[in-house]
């Protein structure tokens, strides 16, 4: 039997056969949660207009190696910030002009959690406009 250490609801509403919102757990609901700070423009949530990754302005500047940069510093502010379960500890964010993207691959490792091969890896692409 897991242990469940922590409990978010899907974002998809997904429903059990009870009819009740599905629940993720431990490790998916981890990854929802970095999902939802990746994809929630700031101001958009109520209640909590500061809560997302604050790069929208940086979306329509140059795909290129500085603006990855910073990128990867709001990045892992915005991490930091809103998912407190998680110990960043790599994140690369890699320009590919041609595409008018960035691909955002975070290392990570889940508070109190001291096994050896504890790290995960979270990727998402951020599409320039």
């Amino acid at each position: 039997m897991e242990i469940i250490y922590w409990k978010d609801f899907d974002n998809e509403f997904n429903r059990k056969a009870n009819g009740d919102v599905q629940d993720m757990t431990n490790i998916y609901a981890i990854t929802n949660s970095l999902t939802n700070i990746f994809e929630t423009f700031q101001g958009r949530r109520r209640m909590l207009p500061e809560f997302a990754l604050p790069i929208y302005g940086l979306l329509f500047e140059p795909v290129d190696e500085i603006t990855s940069y910073r990128l990867g510093e709001m990045i892992l502010e915005a991490v930091e910030r809103w998912e407190p379960r998680v110990i960043v500890d790599n994140i690369d964010v890699i320009a590919r002009p041609d595409s008018n993207e960035y691909r955002v691959s975070l290392e990570f490792r889940i508070v109190n959690d001291s096994r050896e091969d504890s790290i995960q890896v979270f990727t998402n692409i951020l599409r320039a406009a």
